[in-house]
C-alpha cells in the first residue's frame, strides 16, 4: 500500500515498488487507503503529511485493523523531529528509488530473524 498525496512522488514512488517486485495499491489521501485495505499487506509506503489524517494515524488505523505489517514513513523533515511508530522505518524525502530498495530491504531483513 502506497498512500501519497503528491501525485508525481506517488506515481514514482508506485514505480520504483513495481520494478522492485511488488504488487501496488496507491491512495492519495489516509482515508483512501483505509478504504482500499479490504486485506492486509506487507508493507505500507506513507507520507506523514497526508491531507486528512497523519502518517502516523493511518499506521494506527490500518495496525488496529490488523491490516498492516511494515511500515515506512516518507517525510521532508529531518529524523529528530518525527515521531516513528514501533518497527517503522524513516525514509526522508526527497529519496531515491536505491535508498528506498535499502529500506524495504532492511526491514524484511529484520523482520525475517
Amino acid at each position: 500500500m502506497l498512500a501519497e498525496d503528491d501525485g508525481l512522488i506517488r506515481a514514482n514512488t508506485a514505480e520504483t515498488l513495481r520494478d522492485l517486485g511488488h504488487s501496488v495499491t496507491e491512495a492519495a489521501s489516509g482515508q483512501e487507503a483505509i478504504t482500499l485495505a479490504q486485506d492486509s499487506f506487507d508493507l505500507l509506503v506513507t507520507d506523514i503529511g497526508l491531507p486528512d489524517i497523519s502518517g502516523q494515524q493511518l499506521v494506527e488505523e490500518l495496525r488496529t485493523a490488523g491490516r498492516v505489517f511494515e511500515v515506512i514513513l516518507a517525510s521532508g523533515h529531518a529524523r529528530g523531529t518525527v515521531d516513528i511508530p514501533d518497527g517503522a522505518q524513516l525514509i526522508t524525502k526527497p529519496y531515491s528509488p536505491e535508498d528506498l530498495s535499502r529500506v524495504i530491504s532492511e526491514l524484511f531483513v529484520h523482520r525475517s530473524r
